[in-house]
């Protein structure tokens, strides 16, 4: 690693004491988890913690306290302390803050971010020297996971594209669509229809004389129960399917039986009969990869940044290796079905 100056090391420590408290030990001498601990994102910096103290129980958290100033410091204290791995940093103007001091050091210090899927982060053209590689999804993989699924099972049915003009429901059925026509597949009905209505019988009209017997949703559960109980009273036969907006509580609305859509699989793994969901399993997964990384890095004489673009890696989350863009090829989206008024992964219900 680049030896830091005197100057910028006593800055880093002078400014890390008025925001954190204490420099882990051990693995965190070349390795570095950072997140929240404070405010309204603390639940994170809780699962963090306990992944990091499922893999080793000495360490603790860096406080980034969700803020680009807090990030930056954590970030200098990290590096001063000897990190060259940092995990974490779920919010994007710490991570942002972040990746600019890292990038500084031209490779010998890369950045493990863990629950940020805006796309820039790991974009090469603009961020020249990005050191950042992303253990989440990418914000592109919902729309690309209920593309794939339309592609495979609605080939040959007549379809439309209907959204409720928020800028989630818009940009999802756009990115949908778009996806579609690379495979020629168009649909016969495209339209925007008024959320949070208790009666939706002009779209359902307007879908029956288009013909289209499968529909795409960009909007909530709320509404798609709307739509799915007044094709019932009307004898629509309609087929739903949607996004992540659909994962929601009973109180939404009940999906019709038979609807789609694409939605986060769940993050689960087990480590000596605890298990860790969510940010703690991403984190202990993300310490995997860093261990694994460091030893390839240590042994081939290579950079960390090359290493990361190279191997492998066996973790609890199954085999994960990242592009020279920095993203990752775990697939974290997944297709539930609505059966009995519950929604379950699509694979799971086919293999029953």
């Amino acid at each position: 690693m680049r030896p830091l100056s005197k100057n910028w090391l006593l800055g880093a420590i002078t400014a890390s004491l008025l925001t954190l408290s204490g420099v882990p030990g051990g693995l965190a001498q070349e390795v570095a988890v950072i997140g929240p601990l404070e405010g309204t994102s603390d639940i994170v910096g809780r699962q963090m913690s306990a992944g990091l103290s499922a893999y080793d129980n000495s360490l603790n958290v860096f406080n980034d306290n969700c803020t680009a100033s807090s990030g930056k410091s954590a970030t200098e204290l990290a590096l001063a302390a000897g990190a060259e791995i940092i995990i974490g940093l779920p919010c994007v103007e710490a991570l942002d803050a972040a990746a600019l001091v890292a990038q500084e050091l031209d490779g010998e210090v890369i950045i493990i971010s863990l629950g940020v899927e805006v796309p820039d982060i790991t974009n090469r053209e603009k961020r020249d020297k990005s050191p950042v590689f992303r253990l989440a999804p990418e914000s592109s993989h919902e729309a690309e996971t209920a593309a794939d699924y339309i592609k495979n099972e609605w080939r040959n049915n007549d379809f439309a594209l209907i959204d409720d003009g928020t800028l989630y429901g818009r940009q999802f059925v756009e990115d949908v669509r778009f996806l579609l026509e690379l495979d020629n597949l168009k649909p016969v009905f495209v339209d925007n229809y008024r959320p949070l209505l208790t009666n939706q019988s002009g779209m359902l009209r307007r879908l029956q004389r288009s013909g289209a017997t499968h529909v795409l949703v960009g909007g909530d559960a709320y509404d798609a129960s709307i739509l799915g109980r007044g094709a019932e009273a009307l004898s629509i036969g309609l087929n739903f399917a949607g996004g992540s907006a659909f994962y929601a509580p009973p109180e939404d609305g009940k999906l019709p039986d038979g609807t789609i859509f694409a939605a986060p699989s769940a993050i689960s793994i087990e480590v000596d009969a605890t298990q860790l969901k969510n940010y703690a399993a991403t984190t202990y997964v993300a310490l995997q990869i860093a261990e694994q990384a460091r030893q390839y890095a240590s042994e081939k004489g290579v950079a960390l940044s090359l290493a990361m673009r190279v191997l492998r890696f066996d973790t609890a989350l199954g085999s994960i290796s990242f592009g020279n863009n920095g993203e990752n090829t775990h697939e974290w989206y997944t297709i539930y079905k609505v059966e009995n008024g519950s929604a379950r992964p699509l694979k799971e219900s086919l293999a029953q």
